[in-house]
């Protein structure tokens, strides 16, 4: 195994943990926030600590059954409920800060445009990386599409529509109108705010996505279990439903003991993982694999150069082409060289940069 391959690897199981324990956390704190709003006189031993106890009963009845699938894709009804679920709570943001005239833009309290604190924007950022990051899920995902160019054509559409229209627009949406209608007050988990007025409605809002974070885990544990496989020798686990079961509870339980270790950590977990797992999957690692295979270093067209100089008449190793023939002109030049170069390079530090600006001002 290269370095590289090593890196990036390592940078997709420190991405996923720390995606999944922030987001046991968050199922505490919302669900703890849903039972208080319906039931006022819960008991506290449910609701204290941030609902560590409602932590472990949604990894014991939710969380860890749905782990045990062994196909991605037997999640996509899970999935489509919570879609459902989360469009609620976007709709539910937009149109009360919208009918409360966004009374923290109205006091300039929050400036629709503008940089008021550089850790804050950085910590943003590193956050709102989380919509991008769909690489680890759908890596594991290509082994259960349509081989040959339907599948390919499947996944690159899907991915489109996941990353441009489902996380960004949900991801903006949500965090403008959140801050819109609550300033310097909105939580980094925007369920601890009051929506709907607070009681029974709101109550249930937060109980609902509860369960679409606990529904939603096992999409994260799987890409995370499918790399660490990579890791283990086959002759160390030839029983491949053993070794998913303990693989799996294993991921499950070390995270859970993080979340019930630190609740009401949600949002600082999420800022670290983002400016670490997510600075590595979303901006460093694309952008060095984009400028090795444009300048054709990269190992596989190295391979592949090789072993057609040494057999040129076979067509088993064609070259793997990645840089586009340019038009002739000068211009068409400097649009390259903008696209394919100085753009990549700019998401690259943009995002090293944040990362390390949002770790140093937490």
């Amino acid at each position: 195994m290269c370095f590289l391959q090593l890196t990036t690897e390592i940078s997709i199981v420190v991405l996923l943990l720390g995606t999944i324990t922030g987001s046991i956390a968050q199922v505490g704190e919302a669900g703890a926030i849903g039972l208080t709003s319906i039931w006022p006189n819960t008991p506290g031993a449910l609701i204290n600590g941030s609902g560590r106890l409602l932590m472990v009963l949604a990894t014991a009845v939710v969380i860890w059954p749905l782990c045990l699938v062994s196909r991605l894709r037997q999640l996509e009804y899970a999935g489509m409920v919570g879609t459902v679920i989360v469009l609620w709570l976007v709709g539910v943001t937009v149109v009360e800060a919208s009918i409360n005239d966004l009374p923290a833009v109205r006091d300039g309290e929050f400036a629709a445009v503008g940089l008021s604190s550089i850790g804050l924007v950085s910590q943003a950022v590193s956050v709102f990386g989380f919509a991008f990051y769909i690489q680890p899920v759908i890596m594991p995902l290509l082994e259960e599409m349509p081989a040959g160019q339907l599948g390919v054509k499947l996944t690159s559409y899907s991915t489109r529509v996941v990353v441009l229209v489902n996380s960004f627009v949900i991801y903006g949406l949500t965090g403008f109108f959140g801050a819109a209608m609550y300033g310097t007050s909105t939580e980094s988990n925007i369920l601890v705010n009051q929506w709907l007025g607070g009681g029974v409605a709101q109550g249930i809002l937060n109980l609902s996505m509860t369960f679409y974070l606990a529904m939603a885990l096992p999409m994260l544990e799987f890409p995370t279990r499918h790399t660490i496989d990579g890791w283990i020798p086959e002759r160390w686990a030839t029983n491949k439903r053993l070794r998913h079961l303990v693989v799996m509870t294993t991921i499950v339980v070390f995270c859970l003991v993080i979340a019930v270790a630190w609740p009401a950590s949600s949002g600082y977990i999420l800022v670290v993982t983002g400016a670490t797992g997510v600075c590595m999957v979303s901006y460093i690692i694309p952008v060095v694999n984009h400028l090795l295979l444009y300048y054709s270093r990269s190992k596989i067209q190295k391979l592949r150069k090789m072993e057609n100089e040494r057999d040129p008449e076979s067509k088993q190793f064609q070259l793997i082409v990645y840089r586009k023939e340019r038009k002739p002109g000068t211009i068409w030049y400097i649009v390259e060289v903008l696209r394919e170069i100085f753009l990549p390079v700019l998401v690259l530090a943009v995002g090293i940069f944040c990362s390390v600006a949002s770790l140093t001002t937490l």
